[in-house]
């Protein structure tokens, strides 16, 4: 269940199920998200406009490959491409700051109808 109007907002176009292993995820790596928000507000300290989640993502994950090599045993930087929206708006949440900052698009998942096609569908 979503608490309030801004998260509503932010993630309803999520289904449940997403939203409950992206939070699982979360839970297990508290490290990412405050790497990536780290890492953002170096962006924006540094006068960008409007920034990319992506160049940020594999940044992280270079320096972390980097840093622990090829043969690294349970060191492992994991992170599903499919996450980073949902990371992005957690960000957003968590630091209105960051609103406007990152482009937002509509949420497309496989077999998932986004808020805005349902509404397109139903004025037709």
């Amino acid at each position: 269940m979503i608490k309030d109007d801004r998260a509503r907002q932010l993630f309803s176009d999520y289904p449940p199920k997403v939203r409950e292993k992206f939070k699982k995820w979360l839970t297990d790596n508290p490290s990412i998200f405050e790497r990536f928000k780290t890492e953002a507000l170096k962006m924006k300290a540094r006068g960008w406009k409007h920034y990319s989640g992506y160049p940020i993502l594999y940044h992280m994950r270079f320096e972390h490959d980097l840093e622990v090599g090829p043969k690294a045993k349970g060191d492992v930087f994991r992170i599903n491409n499919n996450y980073l929206s949902m990371l992005i708006r957690l960000l957003i949440y968590r630091c209105p700051e960051f609103d406007g900052w990152f482009e937002l698009r509509e949420v497309r998942m496989k077999g998932v109808m986004s808020t805005e096609e349902r509404r397109r569908r139903e004025e037709e």
